[in-house]
């Protein structure tokens, strides 16, 4: 066995290479495996220097909760009497699938998807191997694995640095997230906590060389100042969030014993710089992605991981299978092209996956960190004791512990080892009594397991990374995967080879019963056989396993119209279009619903909860018409019920396409509002060159001219649209689309010059005679008169001819060149029909 100094390096080199390439995530197997490999190497010449660790009473405490994971890890595993597992909660479902492949008698595993648990398993090894290893290390050990903390954000930060100045058209990892730095991560939030744990590093280092030259100390800021910076460009809230938190913890720790010195000005510059980073327009963007917090995705996962506990406790679903099993508790308002991997919160992902059992682990965890505080505490600065260490780790927990309740920063491995590492740090130094196993029969025994895991992650990693190219390749590799047997019965299913394609899916059922693609696969070669009954019954089984699956959803919607079922068909085909809007078939088949006498209400049941696919669906409609101008107005008038109504955009897209086939009537009925964002309430900000609908507001060609919404000072009514005027040029300062029936209306709005102007800008009215023409614009008569607050109303009339006027567009236009500059104020334009 190595000596305490090679040890203490050995140990560090895994930790280096564990923080830099344990950020790659699940899309890179052969990495994991060498990471896990690299484990079971260090928990091999670990183990022996954990005896007499009973000594450190905090460490003892960490040791047993490690054993108690991996005992619910293998409790999870071990196969069941079938009496069990038909009383256990929430399994209807799987019962049913097992009895109709025959398997209800058999002996299961709690897990229901032992395969990813058995994963969940090989990647444990890596923090476990970080814990022990670091339990067992002296004060200077300890301190070489704060340095190669400091190293690896060092490393990742130049990484995030490279991506912002290349405007994130680099990156490290083929998955990485687009438009924001992600360091050496995929994922730009994980990135953040490994800025986070990098600042407090650089605190502990600060304190460390409390005697050394403060130019040092500076370099530690300028360290810490560039993974503040590193945070930002992340774009990360929550990452925004925790920086004071992870800064001031730093300072904390590098503050002197005595508060003398350079110290009172290094605290305050860098709250200074602080304060001076979170006023920059990188912090901006990333302030402003606060307003969205109220359509976060992460509510919809929380309440599904909730639902889930309810009908698993305290059992729970297995450790690992959060991704394989969700669907099941998925509504169909969540579904959308992207897969929920994570619950982005860990405690209910561990409540879900575990149990009560890994509910009482992690109220085990807490209170070892308590008690770790609370020895400290009593302890004070007793000799070899290590106070900075202690609370250096304590805020690194706190850090991860923080972030895990909205995301899932320990699920990746980088920062589980940094959590380990931080976790062991609670525990005194253990110095090794011994260097070699007690005999020779535990030696051998540690080197079969380290051999048998050994083999089991490289069979999965070599399995993962062929299961698309060659699945037969993939269970030949590792047959106790599910996800193999999967890919191999729809690679069989599609080559026409039913028979195979049985084979496989049953086998994957057999090993995880929550797979509705090997449903899926059993029900459609039933189809294919003319077995219509057995397809049937195959194709329930896979309809309480959520809305996911493409096959399941589109024979379900297929049966339901030939039952002529529009009620029961429309939320199948609202799923297919969820996870893809542009799938021709089923957007196809949702629009002729709307010819049928009962299908525009149900159409419009499931555009009323406002999915994903409802804006492609009313532009297909302006296109194709399909439907009749009553079933239009029916829809709408559906709509109006809703959660979410029609908006006016979508009014006008709807309009645009009865006034291209000549239903001046159902024209007239849907006119109201006419206008859309008349008050500019939705948005901020420059109009852009082309609207993103061919009915908001748009900028238009006038030089020297701006128009931004925003608020001002003395407003109408909230925001405004802001005209900056050079007057240098002519033409559009801003224009909307429109689509009015024939007849007389009045055009209003509220208008203020900053100050006293010769002559105001001009409203005009272009008619578009054809798709690709349109005729010169009119200008309007307007009135003004005196409103309140040096605001001015305005209104002109203005008539739609019967013929060659079937979409408008509303100009404001300068066409005076001898003006001067000036700054008007806009709000609350509408238009209203008058009586002919």
């Amino acid at each position: 066995m190595p000596s305490d100094q090679r040890f203490s390096r050995i140990n560090a080199g895994y930790f280096a290479i564990c923080l830099l390439l344990g950020g790659a995530g699940a899309y890179y197997p052969l990495i994991q495996s060498v990471l896990e490999l690299g484990a079971l190497a260090l928990l091999f010449i670990t183990l022996p220097r954990l005896r007499g660790i009973t000594t450190v009473p905090i460490a003892k405490c960490l040791l047993l909760l490690m054993t108690a994971w991996f005992a619910l890890i293998l409790l999870q595993l071990v196969p069941l009497p079938p009496a069990i597992g038909l009383d256990l909660p929430g399994r209807s479902w799987a019962i049913a699938v097992q009895r109709e492949i025959s398997l209800a008698d058999s002996w299961r595993p709690l897990s229901l998807a032992p395969d990813r648990t058995a994963r969940t398993l090989l990647a444990s090894l890596i923090p476990a191997a970080i814990l022990c290893g670091t339990l067992t290390l002296s004060k200077d050990g300890r301190l070489l694995l704060w340095r190669v903390v400091i190293a690896a954000a060092l490393a990742g930060a130049i990484v995030s640095v490279v991506e912002f100045a290349t405007g994130f058209s680099f990156s490290l990892w083929a998955n990485s997230t687009r438009n924001a730095a992600s360091g050496l991560f995929t994922n730009r939030t994980h990135h953040a906590d490994m800025m986070l744990v990098g600042i407090i590093a650089c605190g502990v280092e600060g304190a460390v060389r409390s005697g050394a030259r403060w130019e040092k100390k500076w370099m530690l800021l300028a360290l810490t100042a560039l993974f503040a910076f590193a945070v930002l460009i992340t774009k990360s809230r929550s990452g925004l969030v925790l920086l004071p938190l992870a800064v001031f913890a730093a300072l904390f720790l590098a503050r002197p014993a005595e508060k003398r010195g350079p110290w009172r000005y290094l605290s305050l510059g860098a709250a200074i710089g602080l304060i001076a980073m979170l006023l920059t327009p990188t912090a901006d963007r990333v302030l402003a992605r606060f307003a969205s917090l109220g359509d976060n995705p992460r509510y919809g996962f929380w309440a599904m991981t909730a639902e889930a506990i309810g009908d698993t406790f305290p059992i729970g679903t297995g450790l690992g299978t959060f991704r394989s099993l969700i669907p099941v508790w998925e509504p169909l308002r969540l579904v959308n092209p992207y897969y929920p991997n994570h619950a982005h919160n860990d405690y209910l992902e561990l409540v879900m996956e575990g149990g009560a059992l890994a509910a009482l682990l992690l109220a085990g965890l807490i209170a070892i960190v308590v008690r770790a505080l609370q020895h400290h505490r009593r302890a004070g600065n007793t000799p070899g004791r290590n106070p900075i260490f202690l609370l250096g780790g304590f805020a690194v927990v706190l850090i991860l512990a923080l972030h895990s309740f909205n995301d899932y920063p320990l699920r990746m491995t980088a920062l589980a080892a940094a959590g380990a590492f931080a976790l062991s740090l609670l525990a005194l130094p253990h110095k090794a009594r011994t260097r070699s196993f007690k005999s020779s029969a535990a030696a051998i025994t540690s080197a079969i397991v380290v051999l048998c895991l050994s083999a089991l992650s490289v069979s999965f990693a070599l399995s993962m990374r062929a299961e698309i190219r060659d699945p037969q390749k993939a269970v030949a590799l590792q047959p106790f995967s599910s996800t193999g047997w999967i890919s191999l019965a729809y690679a069989r299913l599609t080559e026409d080879r039913c028979n195979e394609a049985k084979a496989a899916a049953v086998q994957a059922l057999r090993i995880a019963p929550a797979s509705s693609t090997a449903l899926a696969v059993l029900g459609s070669c039933a189809w294919r056989s003319g077995d219509e009954a057995s397809a049937e019954r195959w194709m329930a089984l896979a309809e309480p396993l959520g809305w996911r699956d493409i096959i399941v959803q589109s024979w379900l919607a297929d049966q339901s119209l030939q039952g002529e079922d529009r009620a029961k068909a429309t939320p199948h085909l609202d799923a297919l279009l969820r996870m893809d809007p542009e799938n021709p078939i089923a957007g196809t088949t949702m629009m002729s619903l709307l010819a049928d006498r009962n299908g525009p209400d149900a159409v419009a049941e499931a555009l009323g909860v406002a999915p994903s696919w409802r804006h492609d669906f009313f532009e297909n409609y302006r296109r194709t018409g399909v439907i009749s101008a009553a079933g239009t107005v029916t829809l709408v008038e559906g709509l109006s019920q809703s959660p979410t109504p029609v908006t006016e955009a979508e009014r006008s897209t709807i309009r645009s396409g009865l006034q291209a086939r000549g239903e001046t009537a159902a024209v007239r009925r849907l006119s109201s509002g006419l206008i859309d964002n008349g008050t500019f309430s939705s948005g901020s900000g420059p109009l852009p060159n082309r609207a993103r609908s061919s009915r908001d507001w748009r900028s238009g060609t006038a030089f020297g001219v701006n128009a931004v919404i925003g608020e001002i000072e003395n407003p109408w009514d909230g925001n405004a649209l802001i005209v900056s005027d050079r007057g240098i040029g002519t033409g559009t300062i801003a224009e909307q689309t429109m689509t009015l029936a024939p007849g007389l209306y009045r055009l209003r709005l509220a208008i203020r010059p900053q100050a006293s102007v010769s002559a105001l800008p001009e409203w005009q009215i272009a008619c578009q005679t054809s798709p690709d023409r349109r005729a010169p614009s009119s200008p309007l008569n307007a009135r003004y008169d005196t409103a309140r607050d040096s605001w001015q109303s305005l209104t002109a009339d203005f008539v739609v001819p019967e013929r060659g006027c079937t979409t408008q567009t509303l100009q404001f236009v300068v066409a005076d060149q001898a003006r001067d500059p000036a700054i008007l104020y806009l709000d609350s334009i509408e238009i209203i029909s008058l009586p002919d």
